[in-house]
């Protein structure tokens, strides 16, 4: 299947969808915007608030999607819906906006369909946890690009319950294997298993070349279809309106 050939930047993600025919897609999508809670308040300065977060020093749930985050969330289940696009299983990271967004989704979709869509969470998609002070200084001096710096190995002592090449395994592992199993599937994640999949799918680079300056929009992702080739999917970004913002064919023609 060379869906290379038919794809142009500006289609939307249900087009591409529907040309594939019924191919195994995956949808992975970071989180609506989210509340900061009551740890706003506790919060020395930004970099304590986020490492806070990051950190599990405190509960997920004290973040979840804010009003904007919510709303954005219903429209999306409308679009969906809007789209024809049935038998959606949305799988969410148990970390507070994770599980939150896809709940939002399965609310939107219900109200134009008065049908839900399936939500569950899987840890393989949990983001990785921070280490509390090297996350502050991190997020102090690099911001977004201290996830790139960590997948490239500049940064270690970062995260402490994955390594960057363990993360790599149980993310495009879980990936690989819905992929395998067919049907669609959204998953509401995280910054994090954005970069990581960006970086391996749609880049086509290993670890070291994690780029630093990819930030994936709120609500935006990464859209990947088996195409029969093992670990070689098509791959595309998109944005939170669902438009194709980079094609995996981008690569395609450079490498085959």
């Amino acid at each position: 299947m060379n869906l290379a050939k038919t794809v142009f930047i500006g289609e939307t993600v249900f087009e591409i969808i529907k040309e594939a025919k019924g191919a195994a897609v995956v949808m992975v999508q970071r989180h609506y915007s989210y509340l900061s809670g009551p740890t706003a308040n506790r919060a020395i300065d930004e970099a304590d608030l986020f490492a806070r977060n990051y950190s599990g020093e405190e509960p997920s749930v004290l973040f979840l999607c804010d009003k904007a985050g919510i709303e954005q969330g219903w429209k999306h289940g409308e679009i969906i819906a809007k789209s024809g696009l049935k038998d959606i299983n949305i799988i969410a990271s148990h970390q507070g906006r994770g599980p939150d967004s896809g709940l939002r989704i399965s609310e939107g979709y219900h109200e134009v369909t008065d049908k839900w869509l399936p939500v569950s969470c899987h840890r393989a998609v949990d983001y990785p946890i921070y280490n509390y002070q090297p996350a502050r200084t991190a997020i102090a001096e690099d911001k977004d690009p201290m996830v790139a710096k960590w997948l490239k190995g500049l940064r270690p002592s970062l995260i402490k319950s994955d390594t960057p090449e363990s993360f790599r395994g149980r993310v495009a592992g879980f990936v690989q294997t819905l992929l395998k199993q067919g049907g669609i599937t959204l998953i509401t994640t995280h910054f994090e298993l954005c970069v990581l999949i960006h970086t391996i799918y749609v880049e086509g680079e290993d670890l070291r070349g994690t780029p630093e300056e990819y930030v994936p929009p709120k609500g935006g992702g990464i859209l990947l279809i088996d195409r029969g080739k093992e670990y070689d999917p098509a791959a595309y970004d998109y944005d939170v309106n669902f438009i194709i913002t980079k094609a995996w064919s981008d690569r395609f023609y450079q490498d085959h």
